[in-house]
């Protein structure tokens, strides 16, 4: 229908109806204290993603939750405690769900967790995967299902074959290698080619050689920085 859903900072979720230009409340603060949420949760930007089953996910800081648009339900979804390093699963900066039906949760800090809702249990993928670095900026799945994570060092496609991470990073000895490091955005294209927005301009990757050609402001780009 084209409506919006709007989380606030204070982790409440609207729907704004396009039709009736209406804006209508469909939860009180999520990550509240009630809900045994602490600490002064403005400071981390709330995201949200709305998966193919018409569920919402929302994470804000260490606050992870699934909330279910027909029936208004909210599931709380914790990091398990047993785990020595419970205390880094905080910062949550990007959402995304794969092929597979399992959740990426990309951190500040701190790589990436991958949430499988049915097993409900995380896995924790890091550089020892061959994640360029611990910032996840954001996550992308293009048209092929593919994992694209772009961080503030590098760029990485998830080998789901080898199960381990392929990076491509700045290099100023490669004139086609990633022009920029910090990703900022990743698109793709209706001809289904992939784009990568950095800090120093506008790439396209060229699948057939894992190399870049480059945009910037010598092409008529306003401004280097995407």
């Amino acid at each position: 229908k084209g409506d919006l859903l709007i989380v606030s900072a204070a982790s409440q979720l609207y729907k704004w109806h396009v039709s009736s230009q209406k804006l209508e409340m469909l939860s009180p603060p999520i990550f509240s204290k009630e809900n045994g949420y602490e600490g002064n949760r403005f400071i981390e930007r709330p995201i949200i993603f709305l998966d193919g089953d018409n569920n919402l996910w929302i994470a804000q800081d260490d606050g992870l939750a699934l909330f279910n648009l027909q029936t208004k339900q909210i599931e709380f979804i914790k990091y398990p405690k047993s785990d020595t390093n419970h205390e880094e699963f905080r910062e949550l900066r990007a959402l995304n769900m794969d092929k597979y039906g399992k959740l990426w949760i990309g951190t500040y800090k701190n790589g990436i967790y991958r949430y499988d809702p049915s097993a409900k249990s995380f896995i924790h993928l890091d550089d020892s995967l061959g994640l360029s670095h611990p910032e996840v900026l954001e996550i992308f799945k293009d048209s092929e299902q593919n994992i694209w994570v772009g961080t503030g060092d590098g760029l990485n496609l998830w080998d789901d074959i080898n199960q381990q991470f392929i990076s491509f990073k700045s290099d100023n000895n490669k004139a086609d290698s990633l022009l920029g490091e910090i990703i900022q955005d990743i698109h793709q294209s209706r001809d289904g080619k992939i784009w990568i927005a950095t800090q120093k301009g506008l790439n396209l990757f060229i699948p057939e050689t894992n190399k870049f050609n480059h945009f910037d402001r010598k092409n008529g780009l306003p401004t280097s920085l995407i």
